[in-house]
Order: structure tokens, then C-alpha cells, then sequence
């Protein structure tokens, strides 16, 4: 019985679209953390509350001012 390394089950042209793929939806996550930031800044001058952005994150209303500024 023989032995196959993960690395050398899969081929460099199987491996490289993947790798292309999470780098692309890690790519997606950051353009949604900006435009979140964006919304919260905005919401923020609007007046809108600490309490009423936490509730929509589903986060306590101290979790968003860390993550956001105070």
C-alpha cells in the first residue's frame, strides 16, 4: 500500500483556482468591513445610537463601539 502526500494527490492546475477563490472572497469580506465602517460612520453622524447599530450587528452595544470608535 502506498502512501500519496495531500500535496501530491492534487495538481498544481487543481490547487491554484481554489487558492485564486479564497483569496477573492477574502478580497469580498474586506470591501464589506470597509462599507460597514462607512455605514456605521454615517449612521453615527446621523445621530443613530450606539444601541440601535449594535442591534442590527447582533452585537452588545460596547462590542460596536470597540470595533467601530467610541
Amino acid at each position: 500500500m502506498s502512501t500519496t502526500r495531500h500535496s501530491d494527490a492534487w495538481s498544481e492546475y487543481e490547487i491554484y483556482p481554489q487558492l485564486v477563490a479564497i483569496e477573492d472572497a477574502q478580497e469580498d469580506v474586506w470591501k464589506s468591513e470597509a462599507f460597514v465602517r462607512v455605514r456605521v460612520t454615517q449612521a453615527r453622524e446621523l445621530g443613530i445610537t450606539w444601541s440601535a447599530i449594535a442591534d442590527v450587528l447582533g452585537v452588545s452595544k460596547q462590542a460596536a463601539q470597540q470595533r467601530f470608535g467610541a
